[in-house]
């Protein structure tokens, strides 16, 4: 029943609309974030007071960059005894040095690897460091927006004892086809997308360095010879799957008609073919991202919708925002309780766990308009790039997070500061540009530049040309949170290590 309208508005008068205060009060911002049970809001003062006072300024306190020869405790240092000595590939020219495939270089604060192919997706767990890449006779140097992501598949795995990286195994998928999207389980499962759109899974990785030929569960598995593995093949839906992510031991995967399904992937329920939980319809087009807490599933589309679906009930599964951006990177961040978001325009922007709470983190006072099931809220930008954001990524042990662009520029953010402390204080730094990834086609030459310093609120310049293997396909933090590491197309990592 449509409600009465009010005496103001029979007499014709435009209502008043009242503006939330610009500084609202700091137990409501708190119960943004954590709700209203009072142990939530202790925690969340406690991260606000311990992680709230980190400034990116050359001056003051800040996050320093520390040299890569900083010791790891002894039970974090793997046991490296071997490694692959050769392996296929491209010399890239780094800084005037030569870096041939699996080669690194120890810089001041940063170690750098060339795996030799363009890298399309990576994940670290452990000591482990596994990456997907885009198998071409092309030089990186000469690749473009029209490469043929359809080529044989490839995963290296690296065993990190930083600064020190070397190459353990060689994956190669022969018959799958590239792999766009690559995910460590909880019990040290490999998940891998492939661009012919299933999706497979590895229960185990080789514990002997070698090259390996991996095929699909069931094809032979009487003559799997000594350098082959098998992969299971996860049973879909009639559609293509895009993106994958881990919720506890159950895996999460979105497909291109706008459906999110999550999988028991137990080797018995495999093989009987039991294996999938529900199937949510999320949108109606192309699922782009998906990121996961212990009860709740946050997916992006390409049609700008984004989703959170509630485990325990999928009848509150809602549609917190709708922008006209789509959103090619997101995560999960604790500390704040909140999943983070990178729209094309090169903003990252913030939803709180809570159901249907959006922050519209919008640098004015203008509130989000949500709908009925969202609540209307002001609050901050957490970042605002230059370029389009293609990766983000979040860490376990602390409210940092790393960002990655198309023009090859890598951001540190503070989120904690951002989302619950300065929007007393507007004009306290809370992110930098760490570093900056420069090719030129003319001597075939990369270099980086270190920035280190804090940037500017600038609007997105989309008319800003660079090159293409300057861009930065994946950023990913080490377990114990202290490195992070971003991979480009040229085939380049770099390790980075923070004082946190």
């Amino acid at each position: 029943m449509p409600l009465a309208p009010t005496a103001k508005a029979e007499s014709n008068e435009p209502l008043e609309v009242k503006k939330e205060p610009k500084n609202e009060n700091l137990k409501d911002l708190m119960r943004q974030f954590y709700g209203y049970q009072s142990t939530k809001l202790v925690a969340g003062m406690k991260v606000r007071a311990k992680w709230g006072n980190y400034l990116f300024t050359m001056s003051q306190d800040m996050l320093d960059i520390v040299p890569s020869n900083v010791a790891l405790r002894d039970d974090l240092k793997p046991q490296i005894e071997s490694e692959i000595s050769h392996s296929s590939g491209h010399d890239v020219i780094v800084d005037g040095h030569s870096l041939a495939p699996n080669e690194i270089r120890f810089c001041e604060a940063s170690t750098i690897l060339n795996t030799g192919y363009s890298v399309l997706s990576m994940d670290w767990a452990d000591k482990f460091l596994i990456v997907s890449q885009l198998v071409s006779d092309i030089d990186p140097i000469d690749q473009n927006t029209n490469i043929n992501p359809d080529g044989p598949g490839l995963l290296k795995v690296y065993v990190t004892d930083l600064p020190q990286v070397k190459l353990a195994n060689e994956l190669h998928f022969p018959d799958l086809g590239s792999i766009n999207c690559v995910k460590f389980g909880p019990k040290g499962q490999v998940a891998c997308v492939f661009s012919s759109g299933r999706v497979g899974l590895l229960n185990y990785l080789p514990k002997n360095v070698g090259s390996y030929k991996v095929e699909a569960h069931g094809k032979q598995n009487e003559n799997l010879g000594k350098d082959s593995i098998e992969m299971y093949m996860i049973s879909t839906i009639d559609s293509m799957a895009r993106s994958i992510c881990w919720r506890k031991e159950f895996l999460v995967i979105g497909y291109d008609n706008g459906c999110v399904s999550e999988h028991n992937v137990d080797e018995e329920r495999l093989k009987e073919n039991t294996h999938t939980n529900y199937v949510v319809q999320c949108s109606s087009s192309v699922i782009t991202r998906l990121t996961a807490n212990r009860t709740q599933i946050f997916s992006t589309s390409v049609d700008g919708h984004q989703c959170i679906i509630d485990i325990n009930d999928l009848r509150l599964t809602e549609k917190v925002y709708r922008l006209k951006f789509y959103s090619l990177a997101s995560g999960y961040n604790k500390y704040i309780n909140s999943f983070l978001f990178a729209d094309d325009q090169g903003s990252v922007r913030i939803v709180p766990a809570l159901r249907g709470v959006y922050s519209d983190m919008s640098l004015d006072t203008d509130q989000a308009s949500c709908g009925s099931v969202c609540a209307n809220t002001t609050s901050g930008t957490l970042s605002q790039h230059t370029a389009e954001i293609t990766a983000l990524a979040t860490s376990n042990s602390h409210p940092f997070v790393v960002t990655g662009c198309r023009h090859g520029s890598v951001h540190l953010i503070n989120a904690c500061r951002k989302a619950l402390v300065t929007r007393r204080q507007k004009d306290a730094p809370t992110e930098c540009e760490v570093w900056r990834l420069e090719c030129s086609h003319l001597t075939s030459e990369y270099r980086f530049v270190e920035v280190f310093d804090t940037v500017s609120k600038l609007k997105p310049n989309l008319n800003q040309l660079m090159p293409f293997t300057v861009n930065i396909s994946e950023t990913v933090w080490q377990p114990n949170g202290t490195w992070f590491a971003a991979a480009t197309l040229s085939g380049l990592i770099r390790f980075d290590n923070v004082n946190c």
